[in-house]
């Protein structure tokens, strides 16, 4: 076995139709895979059984790469306003025990390590979406990528707001930014943000 897909999630439109969606994504159990009903920016988790199946799943002791893209059935087609949202979300726990003086077996042990991969590139998915200080700064004074801040700021001002980025009052509660503009767009104080997108 070995973990060569970095794939953790897909993102599927729905036609009214279709109701099977083949995914790039590897995964051993079904309480590793989250499916959600995307409509109007609104994520609504889906239940397994009552509203979708699962199958695909990566064998244990396969050596076989292509094993184990998992494919997602739902029981009613998406609308043509939805898009199906699949996730892989590996509990980060490890349940394997290993002793000196009991034999083992070598495709369970393959297998942890397979999932301590997956669990390693669900957070790396993650973290690329936030925002980093740039490296040896001890306290944080420079947005190494102002871009994801301002992309933040825009998705927390549409959700308040509802009419795009218009949010005078948007405070930052852990320390005060150095940067004189996000995007072009000038910081009024430290701890107040105002853009006229």
């Amino acid at each position: 076995m070995s973990i060569t897909n970095e794939n953790t999630e897909n993102i599927f439109s729905g036609n009214g139709l279709t109701t099977v969606f083949p995914t790039t994504i590897s995964a051993f159990f079904t309480d590793q895979v989250l499916v959600y009903i995307r409509e109007n920016s609104l994520d609504t988790l889906q239940t397994l059984s009552t509203h979708y199946t699962l199958s695909g799943f990566k064998p244990i002791g396969s050596n076989d790469d292509a094993d184990g893209t998992i494919t997602v059935t739902m029981l009613s087609a998406p609308t043509v306003d939805q898009e199906v949202v699949v996730v892989r979300a590996t509990d980060k726990t490890q349940d394997l025990a290993l002793t000196s003086t009991r034999a083992y077996n070598p495709e369970v042990l393959m297998q942890q390590l397979d999932l301590v991969v997956m669990m390693i590139q669900e957070i790396a998915k993650s973290q690329a979406r936030t925002f980093k200080v740039k490296p040896g700064i001890t306290v944080p004074t420079e947005i190494d990528n102002p871009d994801a801040l301002a992309d933040a700021l825009d998705i927390i001002a549409n959700v308040l707001s509802g009419t795009g980025w218009q949010l005078a009052d948007l405070k930052l509660v852990c320390f005060p930014l150095n940067l004189p503009t996000i995007r072009g767009n000038p910081i009024v104080s430290p701890t107040s943000l105002t853009s006229t997108r």
